[in-house]
């Protein structure tokens, strides 16, 4: 098991710098704006930091920093190991913190790299195993540069070249092998796959999901994939909460991986008793097999198709928005690409395109289904009953 979860809980911003601990450098830059983030993506280690324009040399001095001398001081690793295993139980105290704890896994065919640790993987870990993932990447790996927000491109040219510009060149690595770049969805499921929550016996989760395409896909592509994520949302309420009053709070997603070639899934979920699972699967089969064999209206599509564009147009007000879709364009320029066609597409996305979408994907024969159930004697949210 990877000690990924140690970086991403915060072991490296805690460890400070080599020649400096957090708290003083904190003192030290008492007067800046800044911050620190480390996180593992599906390709790259990740650091970022928010700050204002006038405090951005002192941000990027700061992530530069931290990818040239981290401080890896003794006893850090060891306290945040403590308190990651003092809130692994309550991942598994409710139906959604179990499946926020483990669908991944579950949803790449058990793939390792997704899976969420245990109590035991924590208990055993160690930092040396934590600085050897992660010190030759910071030491040698290739970098990428993003900067987003109200700064002019000559300033942030000028504020890179003064910091992560004037480290030691690094020499190109090998190239990962070509297995790296593979996962899958799981097999189709005869009946669901069930785990159990430590929470409340009058909760429960249901969940179907389906195998797409992944962000590239040119048909059906990302925008009829993404309107018909909003009729199926859309649709779930209204059977669901308003026909049926099972639940507050069903919903609709989708993943479609900028990574991993071929990877995506569209789900459907909703917290119900234990008692209306069953109801769910059933409510969400008749939608998909309407939707491949009906399609929808003009006006479902604009039901659909408004909020999609709203919520599009709203993000790239932010800059999150910006980080995250520019981030390794400089590798993959087809990240530019999906950029400058996100609103055009979803404008042009017809009633058809999203039946199509659905005969596509919305099939039985492809379908994977969860339950998260309440607790029962002897069962544990890792296994099945």
């Amino acid at each position: 098991m990877s000690t990924d979860w140690a970086a991403d809980s915060g072991v490296i911003d805690a460890g400070g710098l080599k020649a400096i601990d957090r708290a003083d450098m904190r003192r030290a830059l008492d007067a800046a704006v800044y911050s620190f983030s480390f996180s593992t993506g599906d390709d790259s280690f990740n650091l970022s930091g928010v700050t204002r324009p006038a405090d951005l040399d002192v941000q990027l001095q700061v992530l530069a920093a931290y990818v040239s001398a981290p401080g890896w001081r003794p006893g850090v690793f060891e306290h945040i190991q403590s308190l990651f295993a003092a809130l692994l139980p309550q991942f598994e105290a409710s139906p959604g913190g179990v499946l926020g704890d483990f669908v991944g896994g579950l949803l790449h065919a058990g793939d390792s790299r997704w899976a969420s640790p245990t109590m035991g993987d924590v208990a055993a870990a160690r930092s040396r195993e934590l600085r050897a993932l992660l010190e030759r990447p910071l030491a040698d790996g290739a970098i990428e540069v993003t900067v987003v927000g109200d700064v002019s491109v000559e300033r942030a040219i000028q504020a890179v070249a003064g910091t992560f510009g004037a480290l030691a060149p690094r020499p190109a690595g090998p190239a990962p092998p070509p297995d790296a770049y593979q996962t899958r969805f799981p097999a189709p499921t005869a009946t669901p796959v069930v785990r159990f929550h430590g929470g409340h016996a009058d909760q429960a989760l249901a969940l179907v999901a389906w195998p797409t395409g992944d962000a590239y896909a040119r048909a059906p592509n990302l925008a009829d994939m993404r309107v018909l994520e909003q009729v199926l949302n859309n649709r779930l309420i209204e059977r669901l909460r308003i026909a049926d009053g099972a639940t507050y709070t069903p919903r609709a997603g989708l993943e479609a991986s900028r990574t991993f070639p071929g990877f995506g899934y569209l789900f459907a979920a909703a917290s119900v008793s234990p008692a209306q699972t069953d109801l769910v699967f059933q409510r969400i089969g008749e939608i998909a097999a309407d939707l491949r064999g009906t399609g929808i209206s003009a006006d479902e599509l604009e039901r659909a198709r408004r909020p999609a564009l709203a919520a599009l147009q709203r993000a790239q007000e932010t800059d999150g928005y910006w980080l995250d879709a520019l981030s390794h364009a400089q590798t993959d320029p087809r990240r530019l690409d999906l950029i400058r066609t996100a609103l055009p597409n979803l404008r042009a996305v017809t009633a058809g395109d999203v039946q199509r979408a659905a005969q596509t994907y919305l099939r039985d024969e492809t379908t994977w289904k969860l339950v998260i159930a309440p607790p029962t004697r002897g069962a544990s949210s890792r296994g099945a009953p």
